[in-house]
């Protein structure tokens, strides 16, 4: 909804709807789910109240402007490990049975080719040996974050 735009209100199901104009989506009386509406026919024309937002509907007929598809978030590339690699004690590593948890080597059985891990799965801590194939080094990836753009916690529209 646009403040300044005409809609329509629908008061109940045997009233007919009236023609009405956003004034503002922060009334005075600061409740939420409620807009400032000006009446644009009727006896009460001109006059300005407070009604909940779920009375109010676009005209019939009239282009409504859609809101825009959000797009899922890219999954993240997957972790292939450099070849000849060989994990250190201690080293933080990925296994690709657990689609990305971060584990701890324990201990590395070159003979075998297997890693000893240790780590949490799904609120558990747990040791598995996995094979050395399945694991990749693990690498955190940060994004820089703008000031303008971030925002912490709720903020109020309706009130300073």
């Amino acid at each position: 909804m646009q403040e300044g735009e005409i809609y329509e209100m629908q008061r109940g199901p045997t009233c007919r709807p009236h023609r009405i104009t956003l004034v503002s989506k922060c009334p005075p009386s600061g409740r939420s789910h409620y807009v400032l509406v000006k009446l644009e026919d009727g006896i009460n024309r001109g006059l300005e109240k407070e009604v909940s937002s779920r009375s109010i509907h676009p005209i019939p007929g009239r282009n409504v402007e859609r809101p825009r598809r959000r797009s899922r978030p890219k999954e993240p590339a997957p972790t292939v490990a450099p070849s000849g690699w060989l994990p250190r004690v201690g080293e933080p590593v990925v296994w690709s049975r657990t689609l990305g948890s971060r584990f701890t080597v324990l201990e590395v059985d070159r003979p075998r080719r297997v890693i000893t891990i240790d780590g949490i799965v799904p609120g558990v801590e747990k040791t598995f040996e996995a094979p050395l194939s399945e694991l990749a080094p693990w690498h955190q990836t940060l994004e820089v974050v703008h000031d303008a753009t971030l925002e912490i916690g709720w903020k109020s529209t309706c009130r300073p």
